[in-house]
């Protein structure tokens, strides 16, 4: 329940946010994102379910939802962005047995160069919060419930514009992650992902 008051209370702000941009341009702009990424090393064993079914858990995967503001700086073809996102990978029950998830909220302050109206190239820094593993029911078998402490991490990426409203990025991250408890090795989170952003310019 914490994390969709904290997804409630970002979207919250972005509206105002949005508002006080329309009137009163500065070259901050609001923006949300939504998207899928792959890779990462496997977090636990397979999870076997109750019909014979089996998933995994990726420290790379899985949904990718964000908001963030962006500046754009005058008469340049640098932009700047801060954003909080929550990354997630999940194994659902639905009747099957059990579910697991890997969840974290990471942190990205990235710089971008406009190419022309249609591509820009960026990266910059990652950091990820509240990093932790859950599960439920005979998810317990194959996933430990734990906290992690990650690395920072380095992003690039590619955006293309399909209008000034909304960008597609391909990008590339790479950061580890170390679990709080015992003597275990680091798993490698580093993952590849494509997000849709909308800009509410």
């Amino acid at each position: 329940m914490k994390k969709y008051l904290v997804l409630s209370a970002l979207l919250g702000a972005l509206s105002i946010g949005q508002a006080q941009v329309a009137s009163n341009p500065s070259g901050i702009t609001p923006f949300v994102g939504l998207g899928i990424t792959f890779g990462g090393d496997q977090i636990g064993r397979d999870i076997q379910y109750t019909n014979g079914d089996s998933s995994a858990l990726h420290a790379g995967g899985l949904v990718d939802l964000r908001a963030g503001l962006e500046y754009q700086a005058i008469n340049s073809p640098l932009s700047f962005q801060l954003s909080l996102g929550y990354h997630t990978d999940t194994s659902l029950g639905n009747g099957k047995g059990g579910s697991a998830s890997f969840s974290r909220f990471p942190v990205e302050l990235l710089a971008h160069y406009r190419i022309n109206d249609t591509w820009r190239l960026g990266g910059g820094l990652r950091k990820a919060v509240n990093a932790k593993t859950e599960s439920s029911g005979n998810g317990t078998d194959y996933v430990v419930a734990q906290k992690y402490t990650s690395t920072a991490g380095l992003v690039l990426e590619a955006e293309a514009f399909i209008s000034p409203q909304f960008g597609v990025k391909v990008r590339g991250v790479s950061e580890k992650y170390k679990p709080e408890l015992g003597n275990q090795q680091e798993v490698d989170g580093s993952h590849l992902g494509v997000i849709g952003v909308y800009y509410f310019k």
